[in-house]
């Protein structure tokens, strides 16, 4: 899978995003962490680094938390994560003009401690000390 691919369109090769969870599990296996939907809270799928949220059967949200190292992906969901130095604000700042991507700083969730931005097609990149460590893609949310 390609990461500029990902932060440029919310594409994550592997999950299908019609699925509801139990087909989501026959397709990548049985996750690390399952939690069931209860009262207002979503039914989750944890695959090492890799986070789903289902409401109502629908995936709405997927997120995928990098590390020095890029990430842990379940065997089915392959992809390449560009080492730290790759991704700096000014690196994926680059990557998103060059495909024609706009962002803006999320007020309410930046602070002293990490830079949140959302493109325009819905992709929350948050930047702890200048790197890119988490990836939300929301996706049938209202």
């Amino acid at each position: 899978m390609d990461f500029e691919h990902l932060i440029t369109t919310g594409d994550i090769k592997g999950i299908d995003t019609s699925k509801d969870p139990d087909a989501t599990i026959t397709a990548l296996g049985e996750p690390d962490i399952f939690t069931p939907a209860y009262k207002s809270y979503p039914t989750m799928l944890v695959y090492g680094d890799l986070e789903l949220r289902f409401r109502n059967n629908l995936l709405t949200v997927v997120t995928l938390t990098l590390d020095e190292i890029g990430c842990r992906l379940p065997e089915k969901v392959c992809m390449h994560i560009p080492k730290p130095t790759d991704r700096t604000i000014a690196s994926i700042q680059q990557i998103l003009q060059k495909n024609d991507i706009f962002w803006q700083v999320d007020k309410l969730m930046t602070d002293e401690h990490q830079k949140v931005f959302i493109t325009n097609n819905g992709i929350n990149l948050v930047f702890v000390n200048g790197v890119l460590g988490k990836i939300a893609v929301i996706y049938n949310e209202s």
